[in-house]
C-alpha cells in the first residue's frame, strides 16, 4: 500500500539517497508531490500518443 511505499522512500532518504539538484523523479500516484518527486494527477488518464515525440538530448 501507499503507506509502505512512503516508509520505504523515507528510509532511503534518511540513509543517503538524494535527488540531484534541479532534477526530479516521476513517481506513482500513491506518493505525495514534493519538489523532488512528482506524481500524476489522480483520476487523469495519460496517453503517450498525446504527448508527441520525445526528443533525446545529445
Amino acid at each position: 500500500g501507499s503507506t509502505f511505499d512512503a516508509r520505504v522512500l523515507k528510509d532511503a532518504l534518511d540513509h543517503g539517497f538524494n535527488v540531484p539538484p534541479g532534477k526530479f523523479y516521476l513517481v506513482d500516484a500513491s506518493y505525495a508531490n514534493t519538489p523532488q518527486f512528482i506524481a500524476p494527477y489522480r483520476g487523469t488518464r495519460y496517453h503517450l500518443q498525446e504527448q508527441g515525440r520525445v526528443q533525446q538530448r545529445p
